[in-house]
């Protein structure tokens, strides 16, 4: 069940990079890019973080 978490988060961090990677390349969009990049970096860590102490129950 672990590993099923983090592949999940893995792959949301993925897609959630390169929507930022997007905003900030083609967009010209800094600000939104680096919000997006600090989501994906928020929705890799956290998550993971909160498994490792408490647990998939």
């Amino acid at each position: 069940m672990y590993v099923l978490f983090f592949i999940l988060s893995i792959w949301i961090f993925i897609k959630t990079l390169s929507y930022a990677i997007y905003e900030i390349k083609q967009e010209k969009n800094r600000l939104g890019g680096t919000i997006a990049l600090l989501l994906a970096l928020t929705a890799l860590i956290f998550p993971i973080i909160m498994v490792l102490i408490r647990g998939i129950y």
